[in-house]
């Protein structure tokens, strides 16, 4: 089973990454090379991963690292495809690339770009709605170690919206209970920052809170926060 990252964050691993219909299909492929199937033994061999399969907790870490050393090392691009097929599937293969490219590059970055490639990669996927929940804890740890007050209280979270509103109190406080932040729709913890807005529109009173993740991606990100929305079921929408 996937293990989901949970706050706080945990050392990153680029399997964290795998869009889930990839590393599924890693499991499988890596079940038949522990089966001694032959198509997958030869493969494996292929790309100088041996018969045996990688064991412990991260095997499909190390697996992902293996296979992108591997299929670089193949000259014949369209056998590069049909490894990286074979393992990971053929959806996904965009974010698979991605990671075979950072793999390849690894050795030659330091820390700080390291962590800012890891940035560009997970707000690529916010943006496209192909992030998962390793994202999304990440974001969260990033947050929580980067955002102050001044970035809650410089929030516009309705920027755009031409609807009349007259602010009447904006504060950064800590949640007594779980609240849900209004622009993610991300929780907000007992205990956790986050900015409480009040405010008069079209006469009525709204009160809006919003997340350290909301404030860190208007503040530092570029990408509209409401992407971390999920989608609504496909059967709610019919109903709307």
């Amino acid at each position: 089973m996937r293990r989901v990252t949970e706050i706080p964050y945990e050392p990153h691993r680029y399997a964290d990454e795998l869009p889930n219909t990839a590393w599924a299909n890693a499991l499988v492929w890596d079940s038949r090379v522990r089966a001694g199937d032959e198509d997958a033994l030869a493969l494996a061999c292929d790309l100088g991963l041996g018969s045996a399969s990688l064991p412990g907790p991260d095997r499909i870490d190390a697996l992902l690292y293996g296979v992108a050393l591997g299929v670089a090392a193949l000259l014949d691009r369209k056998a590069q495809e049909k490894a990286s097929v074979a393992v990971f599937g053929s959806h996904g293969m965009r974010d698979v690339h991605a990671l075979f490219e950072a793999i390849g590059d690894d050795p030659l970055v330091d820390d700080e770009a390291r962590a800012t490639f890891l940035q560009e990669r997970i707000l690529g996927r916010v943006e496209w709605g192909r992030h998962n929940d390793a994202d999304v804890a990440w974001l969260k740890a990033k947050a929580v170690a980067t955002v102050v007050d001044d970035d809650f209280l410089g929030m516009v979270p309705f920027q755009g919206d031409e609807t009349e509103v007259t602010e009447l109190e904006r504060r950064v406080v800590r949640a007594r209970r779980e609240h849900r932040c209004y622009l993610t729709g991300l929780p907000i913890a007992v205990g956790e920052r986050h900015l409480v807005l009040r405010e008069v529109s079209e006469g009525e009173f709204t009160t809006t809170r919003h997340s350290a993740v909301a404030a860190w991606f208007e503040a530092h990100a570029g990408v509209p926060a409401e992407r971390l929305i999920p989608a609504e079921p496909l059967d709610t929408r019919r109903a709307a």
